[in-house]
């Protein structure tokens, strides 16, 4: 009997492991790595070590390895580690899928990987101090007093990491990723559900198919995330764009105006020829956050993409018109400001043109981005 549940327990990991592998091996295999890959590729590998910490288990506790008090320990001490630091990483995922650069520095995510440090500092002392769980002389494994902690840390990044992709799936200005964001927030369900009936059913191995079906699900989400954003700002690309202006022509919010914003970077090309290509993305990153700034302080209402090498598109919806042109002189002082931290060796300014939609106007998303071309046109020939 305790040979054919361990056999079947076995069998069950084994198989999301191969599954994970294959996974893992179209992420390694992409020619263009983005830094969220890279950390879900790390997640994956976790995960893979996770389930086979979790083989190591069954064969323990089935006796087919010897059920000594140092086994059950290690298999133990090993589990709880590598759970932490799947759900550390995962948060770490999530936060890179936004391009949360200011969790993305080195002192950052140590300060974020400070629970589940402790979190192995406390698992790993078990053998003395007892203090998350102990192993008696008889192999059995029995709660310590801090053996909460060992919850709470895990499904703390993971539920924190489900919050933050809710709220972002509700903004517009990430309409691209909204799909993305609302995996990474159901991603808990199905671990959830099936851990907790492993938990009542312990030898029955629910826990590794909720995981694999979530990593696949968010792995399939990441893939039309990687066609939907534009890789060095993180903003919707050019083919969001159209689909949501397209939409949006179709069905108008009732009380509000539409707009059409185009934002030109002001002599790109010198930047590039006199600085470099490196020193010129960065200034399309600075101007890439000074409209994401400006627009999330009305998130719901503005939409923002990349539309070409220097130049990103805004549509509006809008009570007012001075809403309009507050958004644009907000653009252009976040860029000054930004560029002034940077401390960059050149001066850094945007063009505008706005263009607005009528009701009942017969008009193609296309005119629309022409005619905010043209009132560019208009600025940058005012400015020379």
């Amino acid at each position: 009997m305790g040979y054919s549940y361990a056999l079947y327990y076995a069998e069950a990991h084994i198989a999301c492991i191969l599954f994970l592998l294959v996974i893992l091996h179209r992420l390694t295999k992409s020619i263009d790595k983005q830094s969220s890959q890279i950390i879900l590729a790390n997640m994956i590998v976790c995960t893979i070590f996770y389930f086979s910490t979790e083989i190591f288990w069954v064969l323990v506790d089935s006796n087919i390895i010897a059920k000594t008090r140092y086994n059950v320990y290690l298999s133990n001490v090993i589990t709880y580690i590598l759970i932490g630091c799947c759900s550390y990483l995962w948060f770490l995922y999530t936060e890179n899928l936004q391009n949360n650069r200011k969790f993305m520095t080195m002192k950052m995510q140590l300060i974020l990987a400070l629970p589940a440090i402790v979190m192995s500092i406390l698992i790993i002392s078990a053998y003395r101090t007892n203090l998350v769980f102990y192993v008696d002389d008889k192999g059995t494994l029995h709660n310590g007093m801090f053996y909460l902690l060992l919850i709470i840390v895990p499904f703390g990044y993971i539920i924190a990491s489900s919050m933050r992709a809710f709220y972002r799936a509700s903004r517009k200005d990430l309409y691209a990723n909204r799909d993305v964001y609302l995996s990474i927030g159901f991603f808990p369900v199905a671990p959830l559900i099936l851990g907790i009936a492993q938990a009542l059913l312990w030898r029955i191995p629910l826990l590794c198919y909720g995981a694999t079906i979530s990593i696949l699900y968010v792995y399939l989400a990441s893939l039309e995330n990687m066609i939907s954003l534009d890789p060095l700002t993180q903003l919707n690309n050019r083919t969001q764009l159209r689909k949501y202006l397209l939409n949006k022509l179709k069905t108008r919010e009732p009380g509000l105006m539409l707009f059409v914003v185009i934002v030109d970077i002001d002599k790109l090309r010198d930047i590039n020829e006199e600085h470099g290509r490196i020193e010129g993305d960065n200034a399309i990153l600075r101007v890439s956050d000074a409209v994401k700034e400006a627009c999330s302080s009305q998130r719901n209402r503005f939409f923002c993409s990349r539309y070409s090498g220097d130049e990103f598109i805004i549509v509006a919806e809008v009570e007012y018109k001075a809403e309009v042109n507050w958004l644009v002189d907000q653009i252009k002082s976040n860029v000054k400001r930004a560029n002034a931290n940077a401390g960059a060796l050149y001066n850094l300014t945007v063009s505008t043109g706005i263009a607005q939609h009528f009701d009942n106007e017969p008009v193609t998303a296309q005119t629309l981005v022409a005619r905010a071309e043209n009132e560019l046109g208009h600025e940058k020939k005012k400015d020379a």
